[in-house]
C-alpha cells in the first residue's frame, strides 16, 4: 500500500523543498466504501459503531512497514456497506487522506459483522 493521494504528494514535495510544512503526529486507518478511482470522490463508510482506528507500524524492513498487530474496527452496530479500499488519514475525524489502497477482496460489513485488518495485512512502502 503506498498510493499517495495528491494531498500527500504536494505535502511531501513541500518538505523536500524546505517549506515549513506541518506533518501529522498520528495517522488513522479508515474504510473506504466508494470506488477509489478519484481521491476527490472517495467516501468513507458510515454506520453505527464505525470509527477510524489508530495506525501503528513496525520498523521498516527492506523499505516496507506493516502493522504488527490486528487493526480491529469492532462489531458493526449497523450496516457499514461494501468496503472496497483502505485509507490512511491524519486525524481521527475529518482530516486529510494521505494513502489509499484498494482491497484485493472487497467485503460487505453488515450489522453484527466484525471487521479487522490482521497483523501484517497493511503494508506501506514508498518504493
Amino acid at each position: 500500500m503506498a498510493n499517495l493521494t495528491p494531498f500527500a504528494q504536494q505535502t511531501l514535495l513541500g518538505v523536500f523543498r524546505g517549506l515549513d510544512t506541518k506533518l501529522p503526529t498520528g495517522m488513522y486507518v479508515g474504510l473506504i466504501g466508494e470506488s477509489p478511482d478519484n481521491p476527490e470522490d472517495i467516501r468513507e463508510v458510515r454506520g453505527r459503531g464505525y470509527k477510524r482506528q489508530p495506525l501503528t507500524l513496525g520498523a521498516p524492513v527492506n523499505g516496507v512497514c506493516d502493522n504488527p498487530g490486528d487493526i480491529s474496527f469492532g462489531i458493526a452496530q449497523g450496516l457499514w456497506g461494501r468496503v472496497v479500499a483502505i485509507g490512511v488519514y491524519d486525524a481521527a475525524t475529518v482530516g486529510n487522506l494521505w494513502l489509499l489502497s484498494e482491497m484485493e477482496l472487497p467485503q460487505t460489513v453488515d450489522e453484527g459483522s466484525p471487521f479487522k485488518i490482521p497483523a501484517g495485512g497493511l503494508s506501506i512502502s514508498l518504493l
